[in-house]
């Protein structure tokens, strides 16, 4: 008897060689095979019956199973889809059975083609859990300037100060998630991998809330190495190339100097233990300097609250409150809305402009050979500008009356018909709003003043003052024309002229 036999999966002849001879256990001269479009069969002459067989092949991961069937030859016992059934349930394999697989598979065999290595149980693979991730919600200012052909850059702008406010959302971190369990062909569960968690050390100036970083305290975020931190004081050697201008909303302290054209701008204090180029330091609070100032007169200090200072040469220093000289100024332009003290060391003022609010005291004031140096007091210098403003728009009004009543000089006013002209009647409406605003403006004017001057200025010089020194309180003007010692220079209030004591008969002056 012959049979034919096929196979429809992709394999080599050798292959199908093999499958005749370890399954079918037939013999050289009991087959031969023939080949049409790229398929396999086997013309089979043998008188006796073979059986069709199955096998289930398990991969070393248990993840998934495969189904062989190989069809009976001549009139031998068919596979059929319960003994596989039942060998799977021995075998353990219940999960992500393919049974639509196993049927197409049984049918295929029905019409005498082998087929092997059917898939027809699959696993589910484990899900790994997600690491841990950090959402930063400030912006790192690492500034880095494209610089373009023949384009200047001022590398004194790179900084990398990140500033933030008390109460700000720092840092988000989303936890790391345990994933999701697999399960094998044999229903046995696989552990995922959990994803790795980022732990974040606190050191100062931030609490944590589920999972969210908040500042405590307005200042600089530092986070290195997973370590999170919101520093108050910015501390940096020198302000220079390497550092760059610094913005800061807490203090900044600088423990050497601070190099020509870079700017300081902090919301708090700024302190130096050097020396300051020509450069610029605004403070929102205080200003320390502590070795001093040598500048060229292109420099700014501004301060709200106080200025200190050790020397102080060719410097501008503008200052809300009280300013601080230890040891002297030279030709510099200091501007106090308080008081201007230099009673330590030499404490010598000398050279360029000074104006106080309220008094002025100094060991030595002047110097030889320095004429022409003012020394004002009694007056605020933040009004000035104001004061200005407001008295040339003074002298604009009293020009436009001024043509306003060489316009109506001309006419005759007594005449009945003039005065109900229209022109007429809308220029004496102009000239009357005129008188009225120059009298709101000179009320204002006459309220600046007041408010702007102090009632009993004063300056004090323990030491020496100088001849060409001009001491101003108000708009009154005093020219020492020769050297004096330890003196008070007041305001005669009933006369509101200079006068100046000696320092003995202060007490008795004073009482």
């Amino acid at each position: 008897m012959s049979d034919i036999i096929g196979i429809v999966s992709k394999t080599t002849k050798d292959d199908f060689l093999r499958i005749l001879r370890d399954v079918y256990h037939l013999k050289n001269d009991e087959f031969v095979i023939s080949e049409s479009d790229e398929q396999y069969k086997a013309e089979i002459n043998v008188s006796r019956d073979i059986p069709g067989v199955f096998r289930i092949k398990i991969s070393d991961d248990v993840m998934r199973a495969y189904l062989s069937l190989y069809p009976p030859v001549n009139q031998g016992k068919k596979v059929n889809i319960e003994e596989i059934y039942s060998e799977l349930e021995a075998l353990g394999i219940k999960t992500g059975l393919k049974r639509e697989s196993i049927k197409e598979s049984i049918t295929i065999a029905e019409f005498g083609n082998i087929v092997e290595n059917v898939k027809i149980a699959v696993g589910v693979e484990p899900i790994d859990g997600k690491d841990a991730k950090l959402v930063k919600h400030y912006e790192e200012k690492i500034e880095k300037k494209e610089i373009k052909y023949n384009e200047k850059v001022d590398y004194r702008d790179i900084t990398n100060i990140i500033n933030v406010k008390e109460g700000e959302l720092l840092i988000t971190k989303r936890p790391p998630t345990k994933g999701v369990p697999g399960v094998t062909v044999k229903g046995v569960e696989i552990s995922p991998k959990e994803g790795k968690d980022i732990e974040i050390t606190i050191l100062e100036g931030v609490r944590e809330e589920n999972f969210k970083y908040f500042a405590e305290i307005d200042g600089y975020v530092d986070f290195k190495n997973n370590k999170l931190a919101v520093y108050p004081l910015y501390k940096v050697k020198d302000v220079d190339y390497r550092v760059g201008n610094i913005n800061f909303n807490g203090t900044v302290y600088v423990t050497g100097d601070v190099l020509y054209g870079f700017r300081i701008e902090a919301k708090k204090d700024v302190i130096v233990d050097g020396i300051c180029d020509d450069c610029t330091i605004v403070a929102g609070e205080r200003i320390e300097i502590k070795g001093g100032i040598k500048g060229k007169g292109k420099n700014l200090f501004k301060a709200k609250k106080e200025f200190v200072g050790g020397y102080i040469e060719e410097a501008n220093i503008y200052c809300e409150g009280d300013i601080y000289i230890k040891k002297y100024s030279y030709n510099s332009n200091i501007y106090s809305k308080g008081k201007v003290w230099a009673v330590e060391n030499r404490g010598v003022i000398a050279g360029g402009y000074v104006q106080a609010y309220s008094e002025i005291e100094c060991m030595t004031l002047g110097a030889r050979g320095v004429s022409n140096f003012t020394v004002r007091v009694g007056e605020d210098y933040t009004f000035e500008a104001t004061l200005g403003e407001k008295e040339e728009y003074l002298e604009k009004i009293n020009q436009a009356l001024e043509k306003a009543g060489e316009a109506l000089s001309k006419v005759d006013l007594k005449s009945q018909a003039i005065v109900s002209n229209p022109k007429i009647i809308k220029l004496l409406e102009y000239k009357r709003d005129l008188l009225i605003k120059r009298d709101e403006i000179v009320k204002d004017i006459e309220q600046l003043r007041n408010k702007m001057r102090y009632k009993k200025p004063k300056i004090r010089v323990k030491d020496v003052v100088y001849e060409g020194t001009v001491i101003q309180m108000y708009d009154r003007k005093l020219k020492i024309k020769e050297r004096l010692e330890s003196v008070l220079f007041f305001l005669e209030p009933k006369y509101e002229d200079i006068g100046w004591i000696s320092l003995k008969e202060v007490d008795d002056f004073e009482q």
